[in-house]
């Protein structure tokens, strides 16, 4: 018989590598990415996402446009969940400037598919 799984505390790792490239100039960047839940009470889940970026690649740029590894604090916050159809979240976010219109951190924001 399999041993029930404790859910209080939940651990996810990612790795993502992007590329783009328009007018003769191209980036790449590599994004590491550490979400955490941990379950305070029944209804009450903290929640604290934290991650790296950084430039791998870039060509027709000036080298001033080039930034180094930033930090990513994309979720820091309680979700107050009573009942299936009520939630109640407290965020803190923190991306870099140029993060806020692209589709890499797209996905950081209210992402929770997983307990």
């Amino acid at each position: 018989m399999p041993v029930p799984v404790d859910k209080a505390f939940q651990v996810r790792q990612s790795y993502t590598l992007s590329y783009a490239a328009a007018s003769g100039a191209s980036l790449s960047q590599g994004t590491y990415l550490t979400q955490m839940s941990y379950r305070l009470a029944d209804p009450l889940t903290f929640h604290l996402d934290v991650g790296m970026t950084t430039p791998l690649h870039s060509t027709g740029m000036n080298g001033a446009d080039m930034q180094g590894a930033q930090l990513l604090l994309p979720r820091v916050g309680l979700e107050y969940k009573p009942t299936e159809s009520t939630v109640l979240s407290l965020n803190y976010c923190r991306l870099p400037a140029n993060a806020l219109g692209s589709s890499l951190y797209g996905s950081y924001w209210g992402d929770r598919s997983w307990p």
